[in-house]
């Protein structure tokens, strides 16, 4: 019976050494479970990252490829940029012919647009006219051959005249010759190439002219002057009335004035401007607003559609030394 204190003691310490190998077995195993969870967490966020990237890139170039298809079919089906508009026709008389950019040459058409790059050409006894963008207008005279452009007209041959006088702000202009280059401001103005000669007039406002030769120096050209300049830089300059010969040809290449149930007083306005005239009313002003016009002046030139037009009514009319005077028939 003596052992059995001992047997008791030695199952105390038994347990005893039991729990003190278990323990630390148990804080080892959760501490080696945390660092898996651990890692198992870092494992999942760093794939979750990964798929985050490659679902950006994707939606990316999902993107980018939508743009770029979008494009190519707007592009397809907006096809070739249009032409620029340069100017509208307004009237011509004759052989006029017309060559757009890369097309043949083709008689002139009634109300044709002009774009720009194309060239006109006037024959003999022919004469053209187009209005601008910007509401001025441009003749040709007869012999002529120009190139238009952006801002600009190459004046191969022949003479031009600009009126800006309609525009309600007019467009810068360059009128190119190979001889110089002139622009206007805010003008009337004439431009003649005919061979080795440039002629530039003007009836009101300014031009400035810039040589090819840079030895020859700039001009500037005020209401009422005329220049003329050779091949050789030469140039002189001197005055020239509103109604000088020069201009005749300008009234013809016009759109004819309309007549139907004008007045006699609107139809000698526009002539006077036109022909560089002053009026001599004589009282009659007033009156000649009361008469009313009917008939057709189409084509004709100056003396021709004056004539025209008053012998339709009472009164008469002189020209001389650039009065238009207007009278009465007696009864």
């Amino acid at each position: 019976m003596a052992d059995k204190p001992n047997k008791a003691v030695n199952i105390d310490q038994l347990l005893g050494q039991l729990n003190s190998r278990t323990e630390p077995e148990a804080d080892r195993s959760a501490t080696s479970k945390a660092a898996v969870r651990k890692h198992w967490q870092q494992t999942v966020k760093r794939q979750q990252r990964q798929r985050r990237v490659r679902f950006q890139w994707a939606m990316a170039a999902s993107v980018m490829l939508m743009v770029t298809f979008s494009l190519l079919n707007m592009n397809h089906q907006q096809g070739p940029a249009e032409p620029i508009v340069w100017g509208t026709l307004l009237a011509a008389s004759g052989q006029v012919n017309i060559q757009p950019p890369g097309q043949h040459w083709q008689p002139w058409q009634p109300a044709q647009s002009i774009v720009s790059g194309s060239r006109i050409e006037t024959a003999d006894d022919s004469h053209l006219s187009f209005r601008l963008a910007d509401n001025s207008q441009i003749r040709l005279a007869a012999k002529t051959l120009i190139t238009t452009a952006d801002q600009s007209i190459f004046l191969q041959r022949g003479q031009l005249y600009h009126d800006t006088d309609e525009a309600l702000t007019a467009a810068p202009l360059i009128i190119n010759t190979s001889l110089g280059e002139v622009q206007h401001i805010g003008t009337r103005y004439l431009v003649s190439k005919q061979n080795n000669q440039l002629t530039v007039a003007v009836r009101s406002g300014e031009v400035s002219i810039h040589p090819v030769h840079q030895t020859t120096p700039g001009q500037r050209l005020i209401e009422n002057q005329v220049m003329a300049m050779t091949d050789q830089g030469t140039s002189n300059i001197r005055p020239i009335s509103k109604h000088d010969a020069l201009w005749d040809w300008t009234f013809q290449a016009q759109p004819a004035f309309n007549l139907h149930n004008k007045s006699l007083h609107e139809f000698i306005q526009w002539y006077a401007r036109q022909t560089g005239l002053q009026v001599d009313w004589q009282g009659l002003e007033s009156p000649s607003k009361r008469v009313r016009l009917q008939g057709n002046i189409e084509n004709m030139n100056a003396e021709q559609a004056i004539q025209t037009v008053f012998l339709t009514t009472s009164y008469r009319y002189q020209i001389a030394n650039g009065k238009l005077q207007i009278s009465q028939q007696k009864k």
